[in-house]
């Protein structure tokens, strides 16, 4: 998942809120920190989102294309003979089309692209309604000597958006865990199966 950049002790030191000049100095280096968190977070899932489409949709290809050869195989055993094409190769080919499938479940290249693009594009759509958001909380602000209350307003408001880009990760976090535990326990079930 995504690094968190979280702030050490020293950052938060120079933050200066006694002058106009100082507080908007703040208000901006904690707008480049919130912003910057979001932008890593988004270019991390759109470099990770790729192996997983890579390995999902190859799976995908070739298990179509292995059913489509399972279901042409006795129809082929039948003109050429059985001698020439066993029919017993269509529940082969059948086989390792499940088995496919059954690995793309195990490994979750799917379901992991899913989870990639959709927080991804949630993100995104947080840091653009923050960018607006914040935009709107300066107008007139910056014209003006911040006012305290004004100032907590911003502050807040960036506050909100670290929180909300940090639900978005945790979110996907979680739902990987629940994936990952179902599918080992999926395993499992099949292995005690198996043994018996």
């Amino acid at each position: 998942m995504p690094e968190k950049t979280d702030l050490h002790a020293n950052e938060w030191e120079h933050l200066e809120w006694s002058t106009k000049d100082m507080t908007l100095a703040s208000l901006a280096w904690l707008f480049d920190y919130a912003t910057g968190e979001a932008e890593a977070a988004v270019g991390w899932y759109q470099r990770k989102k790729i192996p997983k489409k890579r390995g999902a949709v190859a799976i995908r290809v070739i298990s179509v294309v292995i059913a489509t050869v399972a279901g042409i195989l006795p129809l082929m055993s039948q003109l050429a003979g059985a001698s020439i094409i066993p029919p017993a190769l269509a529940s082969v080919a059948l086989a390792l089309g499940v088995a496919l499938l059954a690995l793309d479940r195990y490994f979750g290249f799917s379901r992991a692209w899913m989870r990639y693009v959709t927080t991804d594009l949630r993100i995104q759509q947080l840091l653009n309604e923050f960018r607006f958001d914040w935009e709107t909380a300066r107008i007139g602000y910056e014209a003006t000597d911040p006012d305290v209350e004004g100032t907590r307003a911003m502050v807040k408001l960036l506050r909100g958006f670290v929180s909300s880009l940090r639900t978005a990760i945790r979110d996907e976090t979680n739902e990987w865990v629940r994936d990952f535990t179902t599918s080992l326990g999926e395993l499992e079930k099949y292995l005690k199966q198996t043994d018996e």
